[in-house]
């Protein structure tokens, strides 16, 4: 952190970010000044016009330099860039001017919130870590489907629909490693890494609240001692995992009714309860689309 000093007198910088203290000693992480430095790629109107023509090599290392930028601030404070950022770095050989347009677009954008950052607040009374998880089938430009997921620590009362304000723990929206053959299987494929990194994320707190260590001769009684949820916004996901009893859970594709069943099994032991919101109350859907992101932008406005 270089010189020492309070953030509660003045920001402290570290990495590009700026870290202030607030008098409710709440934390504001933010990347005002990194975001404001990017720059968008140079395009004249007659290159704008030849939208789906092939980017030249020497654009397409604008674009990667760009998106190297706003990857890191996707990461570091900003979850709402990340699955644009996804995509476009996706695009690989068969970036046309279009892909830049978006990139520069994209770039405008971050730049009118460059003041918004992630807020840690001190207002939480009965902490719970939710997950969101959603996925977006053969949304990329190989047809590949596109997971993301949203972890954070909020307040009990957020699970009856109540406000609350939460600390977002991690965040990822990345390219779903299987080729998904229908969006259940591509939601099914996306929960079940978002599960898995929930699991390590309570790991994690559990093992931060004990200093002796855990009991590793028996993990899930240590995390059924710390109750948990997944939310997504797949009905037939949900159901399948809390309702149906057939071995087969009512799916055609037997891959993602085996990959259903672990989901429960998991679930189960390791304390972590399923639910299921509609589409507008899924903090995750943001991070698996393109420009996609008004939902997450009102939800870190308002925290």
């Amino acid at each position: 952190f270089g010189e020492w000093k309070s953030a509660l007198r003045s920001s402290v910088g570290f990495c590009g970010c700026e870290l202030r203290q607030l008098p409710d000693f709440s934390v504001n992480v933010t990347q005002d000044r990194f975001s404001l430095g990017v720059c968008e790629i140079p395009l004249t109107q007659s290159r704008k016009n030849q939208s789906q023509e092939k980017a030249t090599n020497a654009e397409k290392k604008l674009m990667k330099g760009a998106l190297g930028s706003l990857s890191w601030r996707a990461t570091q404070t900003a979850p709402w860039l990340a699955a644009t950022v996804s995509h476009l770095q996706g695009c690989g050989d068969q970036t046309v001017v279009n892909d830049l347009m978006e990139t520069n677009k994209l770039i405008r954008t971050q730049c009118h919130y460059s003041h918004l950052g992630l807020k840690f607040p001190t207002g939480i009374r009965n902490p719970i870590m939710v997950t969101f998880t959603d996925a977006s089938w053969a949304t990329r430009r190989d047809l590949s489907s596109q997971g993301g997921m949203i972890t954070i620590i909020c307040d009990k009362q957020l699970l009856d629909g109540c406000d609350s304000p939460f600390c977002v723990v991690s965040y990822n929206s990345r390219k779903l490693h299987r080729v998904a053959r229908s969006s259940t299987s591509a939601e099914v494929q996306g929960c079940g890494n978002a599960l898995d990194h929930h699991e390590f994320l309570k790991n994690l707190l559990i093992e931060m609240g004990n200093p002796g260590g855990i009991d590793l001769s028996n993990p899930d009684k240590e995390l059924q001692g710390l109750p948990s949820v997944l939310i997504c916004d797949a009905k037939n996901l949900y159901d399948a995992v809390t309702h149906v009893e057939t071995s087969g859970l009512q799916l055609e594709e037997k891959r993602t009714a085996v990959e259903c069943l672990a989901i429960r099994n998991r679930t189960k032991h390791a304390g972590v309860k399923l639910r299921w919101v509609d589409s507008d109350q899924e903090l995750a859907d943001g991070l698996t689309k393109m420009h996609v992101y008004d939902q997450l932008l009102r939800a870190l406005q308002l925290n």
